[in-house]
């Protein structure tokens, strides 16, 4: 009986490590019309294992829009990146995702 207890919290601790979320679109956070760039960023608190959802169409969507608004007719994505910006005491408790887009004629 023991065991079988045992499985089962192994089981529930395991299942519990990672935090489904809705998928979001990023959202536009800078870039330039000179060179055609869009940068899009998302940030989310990955404690407790949440783990962050892009909705990729959607972000290229967002940074679509942002292009053809400066004359452009598409977009592509061509940098994309990972940072924690802050920390607590058991490790990163904010991080941001940033992907850079390039408008293309």
């Amino acid at each position: 009986m023991k065991n079988l207890v045992l499985v089962g919290l192994i089981a529930l601790s395991i299942t519990g490590c990672a935090v489904k979320t809705p998928p979001v679109a990023m959202q536009a956070a800078g870039g330039s019309k000179a060179d055609g760039t869009v940068k899009m960023m998302h940030q989310y608190s990955p404690m407790w294992g949440a783990v962050a959802n892009i909705d990729k169409p959607a972000t290229k969507a967002v940074a679509l829009k942002r292009c053809e608004r400066w004359g452009y007719k598409d977009v592509e994505a061509f940098a994309s990146f990972e940072t924690c910006i802050s920390r607590g005491d058991y490790g990163c408790t904010n991080s941001r995702i940033t992907a850079e887009f390039q408008c293309i004629d």
